[in-house]
């Protein structure tokens, strides 16, 4: 059985990064110390899902992110 993920990749901080969303629902926390990407994170996932991914800006150095 394959895990569904959001995968983030080249956003702010963040050069890869995969959330697991869980099959029967619940609740995926994310930690980490402040300037992670945690926000970053959040805010790509939301403009993937609302259509409006070309809003968010790429990591530094880097052509695309995803």
């Amino acid at each position: 059985m394959a895990v569904k993920t959001i995968r983030v990749e080249n956003i702010g901080p963040i050069s890869e990064l995969s959330i697991p969303i869980p099959e029967s629902g619940g609740v995926v926390v994310l930690h980490g110390k402040n300037g992670a990407g945690k926000t970053k994170a959040l805010a790509a996932t939301e403009a993937l899902l609302s259509g409006r991914s070309g809003e968010i800006a790429p990591r530094r150095g880097t052509g695309v992110g995803m």
